[in-house]
């Protein structure tokens, strides 16, 4: 089958064969980045034809994994035999009449920027072979052949998102071509976790590699284990790394004119040079990173006038804003900065790339400059304007519509800018996020403008209100054909089984309501989402997914709607909880009952979350010291309720 865009555009894919593997394939490789960027991306999703192969015959295993390849990843073997048994109970270990080996190959016909993951699965003199175009590639095809042949699934981190069924074809379709991702960068943000992180590699995201702050060096965290083993890292983040790379308490006190209010003063010319020594000691330490980001710490506090007023009208006679929410539009010096500095590092390390975003009131490209580097990697951060109701472009609302024009803009400025996505959005206090279908709209979108990467912001511990979404987004970023629709049964079947109908009514609701919302939601839940997740809306859900947990078969299943409910349930109290502080800010002096009562609700459902093992609500929603704390709103209640005990209680 050729695919879809193929047909509509009139471009055959290479590459397609169905006689075996070859090293090498036909066609033109599209080495440099796309100076037409109006253009789709040719993309490589197999055939339809091929050959099926039995992997078991009588019982006993016809393959024996073996690693043709020192470059291939530890965890390639391993993770086969170990799924291979699991699904089976049949050793793989054992001499077989064939070889399955694991190795690296050469994929010319695919652009250069995903070749190292491109792959194929196909047969060379009998012997099955899972060929990539890099560790990553080999990786990736490992884990193609373990969904084809045995059908596993990792829908979700963890054991109960893990999909093994009991009776697996044990039959691959080989042959049918190469397989590579549509977007150069997939990168899952925020994932710090070992289980986290694995459901990203195994659904064909990229880790990120988190340096410890305090080290000069950029030393390996946690994280290393996962990312070495599994064909090294992407992107370095903090997403927010000025003061990563130039600690304020190991430089400011020498140099306190590095600094301003929040951010460093890239005017000066002694911040420039030393970020320069920074990134350049950073990848002479970590060879196996590609990108080092050089990006501003989180809200404003720039220097005073860091924008002329010269720039500033540039940035108007383009049409474009010379403010934002208050702030002058620092595009114009914040991008010239970033461009010297890439500039730069380019001479000692021409291969690898600087990462930084386009946010807040630095989010319109720069019209003075000509474009920026092709070394840097500008991440446009879907904020300032934002419509998380909506997909990028609609007419429903302003906002959506003049994001859309940002993205066209920096296409202008920028080669193959990355997409940085809210998929996690802190501001609205872990309510229910119900955004699988847009986001697949909005990666559709971001393809076509030829934009070549997706930044997903992340966060753990919430996968019962967010799980479709992630899910969703993997699977579009590899192929931005595939049909949402098509992504979300897998999903639900798999995490829900019998309870699936209803789970899946109880979120076609919640989205339905918020796409037909008449307003953008940005970052205020109470006035914002309140509107849209009514009382009688959340009452039906809760109901749905009561039927569902009555109607699931498996403890695990059974774990999975569970964790979908306190998400949903959890949306009646936040928004009571909030308005009895308001109630409260307003004079009402018999709201702090409420207030209590709301906040002892939430109390309840995170502590039988924790008792349940469901990845629902973080801990951190009642803890005083947790990022998306509760406490915060305490501050408007003074010393009338005590919030000092696991509940709280009026004084």
């Amino acid at each position: 089958m050729v695919n879809r865009r193929d047909v509509l555009l009139g471009v055959i894919s290479a590459g397609v064969v169905a006689s075996g593997c070859s090293n090498r394939r036909s066609g033109t490789p599209d080495d440099e980045t796309r100076s037409d960027q109006s253009k789709p991306r040719e993309t490589y999703h197999g055939a339809s034809t091929g050959e099926s192969v039995d992997l078991v015959v009588g019982g006993e295993a016809q393959f024996e994994p073996t690693v043709a390849d020192e470059a291939v990843p530890s965890a390639t073997r391993n993770e086969f035999i170990h799924y291979a048994e699991v699904s089976t109970d049949i050793d793989f270990t054992q001499e077989a009449a064939y070889s399955l080996r694991f190795e690296i190959g050469s994929f010319e016909s695919v652009r250069k920027a995903v070749r190292e993951e491109a792959f194929e699965l196909c047969l060379s003199n009998q012997d099955l072979v899972v060929r990539g175009g890099g560790p990553r590639g080999v990786l990736y095809g490992t884990y193609e052949l373990l969904e084809r042949a045995f059908g596993i699934r990792w829908l979700a981190p963890g054991p109960d998102g893990t999909v093994i069924p009991d009776e697996p074809s044990l039959t691959v379709l080989v042959n049918d071509g190469i397989h590579a991702p549509d977007f150069a960068a997939r990168v899952a943000g925020a994932f710090h976790s070992e289980e986290y992180l694995l459901w990203a590699i195994r659904n064909r995201l990229q880790p990120t590699y988190w340096p410890a702050v305090s080290d000069a060096a950029f030393t390996h965290t946690s994280t290393e284990p996962v990312g070495e083993t599994r064909g090294g890292y992407v992107a370095s983040t903090n997403i927010h790394s000025f003061y990563d790379l130039l600690p304020p308490s190991k430089y400011r006190e020498k140099h306190p004119e590095w600094y301003s209010e929040n951010q460093l003063d890239l005017r000066n010319a002694a911040v420039r040079d030393a970020l320069v020594e920074r990134c350049r000691r950073f990848f002479n330490t970590n060879p196996n990173v590609d990108h080092v980001a050089v990006t501003p710490e989180d809200g404003y506090g720039w220097p005073p006038r860091f924008a002329s007023d010269s720039q500033i009208r540039a940035q108007r006679d383009a049409g474009q804003p010379a403010r934002l929410k208050h702030h002058r539009n620092i595009s114009e010096p914040f991008f010239r900065a970033i461009s010297a500095i890439a500039n730069r590092l380019k001479k000692t390390h021409p291969d690898k790339r600087l990462y930084t975003s386009a946010y807040l009131n630095y989010v319109w490209p720069p019209v003075t400059l000509q474009g920026v580097p092709d070394n840097v990697t500008v991440a446009v951060a879907h904020y300032n304007p934002a419509d998380y109701a909506h997909p990028i472009g609609s007419t429903a609302t302003e906002a959506s519509e003049r994001f859309e024009t940002v993205l066209q803009r920096w296409t202008e400025r920028a080669e193959a800018p990355w997409l940085y996505a809210y998929t996690v959005k802190y501001a609205l206090d872990c309510l229910p996020f119900p955004i699988a279908n847009r986001l697949a709209t909005d990666i559709e979108t971001i393809f076509q403008l030829g934009y070549d990467g997706f930044y997903s912001q992340g966060g753990e511990g919430r996968w019962g209100q967010y799980g479709p979404h992630f899910y969703v987004m993997a699977r579009k970023l590899w192929n931005v054909d595939i049909s949402a629709d098509e992504v979300l049964d897998q999903y639900f079947d798999g995490m829900f089984g019998r309870g699936s109908p209803p789970v899946r009514s109880a979120y076609d609701r919640l989205w339905n309501a918020l796409q037909n919302a008449d307003h953008a939601v940005d970052r205020h839940p109470l006035t914002e989402l309140r509107p849209v997740f009514t009382d009688g809306l959340i009452e039906s859900v809760v109901s749905s997914l009561d039927t569902a947990v009555s109607a699931t078969t498996t403890p695990r299943t059974r774990r999975n709607v569970r964790a979908m409910r306190l998400g949903a349930a959890y949306t009646k109290h936040y928004f009571a909880f909030r308005q009895a502080i308001v109630d409260h800010e307003e004079g009402d002096r018999t709201s702090l009952r409420r207030v209590v009562d709301a906040y002892n609700d939430i109390a309840e459902l995170v502590d039988l979350g924790e008792e349940w093992d469901l990845d629902a609500l973080p801990r951190s929603l009642v803890d005083p010291d947790g990022y998306f704390s509760l406490h915060g709103y305490a501050a408007h209640l003074g010393e009338e309720v005590d919030t000092t005990g696991p509940r709280w209680t009026v004084s």
